[in-house]
């Protein structure tokens, strides 16, 4: 597993978060 695969892992999990709080304050 290379550094590459966490930081896309990381990556997506953050965007995850920040598409959840997004919907929160949506609606």
């Amino acid at each position: 597993m290379t550094w590459k695969n966490w930081n896309l892992a990381d990556v997506y999990a953050m965007t995850s978060d920040i598409l959840l709080l997004g919907r929160q304050c949506y609606q």
